[in-house]
């Protein structure tokens, strides 16, 4: 017998395009974000709570301005081993890794390596 499971999804508006959703043990959802020109619109993280059994944005932590080039993008959002950080590719510089209570918090500045 093949064991079956349940499957739900939903459509949330994003405030940019959205790349990759990395979601935490308590159901957080981060989304890897790349500005598509529209006004509101970011590259960065955006973080979205569960509220009433939806999902609901909290907020978007941009990169950093001198960060942003003509083709910045965010990509590849991932959570380390520990559970409480994350990583994700952002072209040139290379990689910036948060903390995720940090962006959470709406406040997160990240640590680049390139």
């Amino acid at each position: 017998m093949t064991p079956g499971f349940t499957a739900t999804s939903t459509l949330v508006a994003t405030a940019g395009k959205p790349f990759e959703a990395a979601v935490s043990s308590n159901g957080t959802v981060f989304v890897s974000l790349t500005a598509d020109g529209s006004p509101g619109s970011a590259t960065g993280v955006q973080v979205f709570s569960q509220s009433n059994g939806t999902l609901q944005s909290s907020c978007v932590n941009p990169l950093p301005a001198e960060l942003l080039g003509s083709n910045t993008a965010f990509a590849n959002l991932s959570f380390f081993p520990n559970g409480t950080d994350l990583g994700g590719g952002i072209g040139f510089p290379g990689a910036i890794f948060y903390n995720a209570a940090g962006l959470v918090g709406c406040n997160a500045a990240g640590f680049v390596v390139g």
